[in-house]
This record gives structure tokens, sequence and C-alpha cells, in this order.
């Protein structure tokens, strides 16, 4: 599930929860006490055209309908734990720095398209799991942030700068390269520059293994007359 996905279902969570906590409360102008901008004040006023007229009386302990009321002081803490117990719904436990709704939009940043403002960031990243297509100046700016150089992969004179894929190196630049006769050089400068034996050893090399060029067959041809 991607982040705008969530943030939108949230959206709608909490909108779903204060929907149904102002349905709960009720049209405060449709009431008919005087005062018709506070539930307490209109309970209060309530209490006292009850107490005025010789009504209910006054029983904390009652849990059901009859010839008595609350007070003042149980009703509106009866309304303050439903109040509360409706938020801790509403938040699921969130903490203190994000259990209002003026809390949630200062972390979003207080923008209506939160969602669409996310979605066009994270659209500005670099993907590594698919392709993807930027312009001349975002691949620029991508390998300017990573250190990866330039895009015409200049031959440079280091180990870290990139060299163009065509890029042949000269036979100085080559390592671990065999060695090269120079062309006109002497015999001996020939053995030396590919490591063979000089004109003694090759002479001691001669002597041990003999004539090549004698007749084997006809040695043995005769030996055995």
């Amino acid at each position: 599930m991607s982040l705008e996905t969530k943030i939108v279902a949230l959206a709608q969570a909490m909108g779903t929860d204060v929907k149904a906590l102002r349905l709960a409360q009720g049209d405060l102008t449709s009431l008919t006490t005087t005062t018709k901008t506070s539930l307490v004040a209109a309970i209060n006023e309530l209490v006292l055209l009850v107490a005025n007229s010789g009504g209910a009386g006054i029983d904390d302990g009652a849990t059901s309908g009859g010839a008595v009321t609350w007070s003042v002081d149980k009703i509106t803490s009866s309304i303050t734990a439903a109040s509360n117990a409706l938020k801790d719904e509403l938040v699921s436990g969130a903490g203190p720095a994000l259990d209002t709704l003026a809390e949630l939009a200062a972390a979003l940043g207080d923008d209506p398209n939160f969602a669409t403002t996310i979605a066009t960031e994270l659209g500005n990243r670099v993907r590594y799991d698919a392709p993807q297509t930027l312009t001349e100046p975002q691949k620029a700016q991508a390998r300017a942030n990573i250190g990866a150089g330039t895009s015409d992969l200049v031959i440079g004179t280091t180990s870290t700068t990139a060299k163009a894929g065509n890029y042949v190196p000269t036979w100085a630049e080559v390592t671990s390269k065999p060695a090269v006769i120079a062309a006109g050089a002497s015999a001996a400068a020939a053995r030396t520059a590919i490591g063979a034996a000089d004109d003694a050893n090759l002479t001691a090399l001669v002597t041990a293994i003999g004539d090549t060029e004698r007749d084997l067959a006809a040695v043995y041809a005769a030996a055995k007359v």
C-alpha cells in the first residue's frame, strides 16, 4: 500500500469519526432552551427549570428514567467522559503530539494536497527497481549528487576518472604486459628482453642435447647387423 493510499484512508476514517461525533452532539441551534451555543449551559437551564417547577429530584446514582435526574456535575462529568472516550476512539491511542486534527494538519505541513505533493516528490527520485525517463538536466543533477562524473566520460588521469567505452589505452598504460623486442635489436638484446639464455648457456644446452641432425634410423640399422 502506497503512502498516498494510507494518508487518504486516514483522512477518510477521521472524517467519518468527526461526522459521527457531530451527529451524536446534534444541532445546537435546534435546542428549545434559551441557550443554543453550549450543551452544558442548556442542561443547566433545564435543571433550573426543573428545580423551580418542583419536578424530578436529583439522584446521581440513578441508572434509568423515572422521577429523578442527575445533578449538573454528574451530567457534566458524564458528557466529558463520553467526549474523551469518543476522542480516544477517534485518535486510536495517538500520542499527545498528534491527537488533534490541528496537530495532524501541522504535521502534514498544512498542505491540503499533501498526497499529491508527496507523490510528486517521490516521482523526482532516481529509481533502481524499474526503467525511468529523465531529462538531460535531471541526469546531470543525479550524477553530480552521487559524484559519478559527466555523461561524456572524458578520459581522465586518475583511477576514479571514467573512460569512454571505445577508449584504447596506449602501450605505456598497459600493466603486466609481455616483453617487447625493439626493431633492429641484437640477438643478445632480444634474449635479454624475453628472458632467454645467453650464448654460453645456449652452447652448453646444444652440447647437452647433441647432434639433432644425426640419422638415428641409420645408426639403428648399422647396429643390428
